[in-house]
């Protein structure tokens, strides 16, 4: 029998870890995660089974963890799209003024 592997053509689930400072909107921080994710070509956005998650991960001694966690296709190529997830979020944070720099 010919091995057919249907993992290759099933999504996976990721996880981009996102550091904030405490003095930063929670909610502006979601907001943007949550806009990343639906922005992102490779992020599954149409299939409520696959929906993308914003948590608050943890609260450390200098900042807020965030955690995204999303579905995509590109499995091999997944340090990529974390990539261009952070690149897109620092911007879209400058953009809102919540950072120092």
């Amino acid at each position: 029998f010919p091995s057919h592997d249907t993992s290759a053509k099933e999504p996976a689930r990721f996880t981009v870890t996102i550091p904030a400072d405490y003095h930063a909107d929670e909610q502006k921080i979601r907001k943007i995660l949550e806009d990343c994710a639906t922005e992102h070509p490779d992020i599954i956005t149409n299939n409520p089974q696959f929906a993308s998650v914003v948590r608050l991960d943890a609260f450390e001694e200098n900042q807020m963890t965030f955690e995204l966690v999303f579905w995509s296709m590109r499995k091999f190529e997944i340090e990529q799209v974390s990539s261009e997830l952070r690149f897109n979020f620092r911007h879209k944070m400058r953009l809102a003024g919540l950072t120092n720099q």
